[in-house]
């Protein structure tokens, strides 16, 4: 599984997307923003783990 700064980075290179991959996760689009834009910002281990999978399944492991 990837860490929160792995997830960061990641969410950080999918400006304009963001909205889509919320809806697709069924999380608040500003949880994503918060992630990408606040260093001190951890989301919750279930938001984790959601946002981790959707990165496997729609870009590869290699994604990140």
């Amino acid at each position: 599984m990837r860490d929160t700064k792995q997830v960061r980075e990641w969410l950080r290179r999918q400006r304009g997307r963001r909205g889509a991959i919320a809806e697709k996760l069924g999380v608040n689009p500003k949880t994503l923003e918060r992630i990408a834009n606040s260093d001190d910002y951890y989301p919750r281990s279930d938001t984790l783990e959601k946002i981790d999978q959707f990165i496997s399944d729609e870009a590869g492991d290699e994604a990140v």
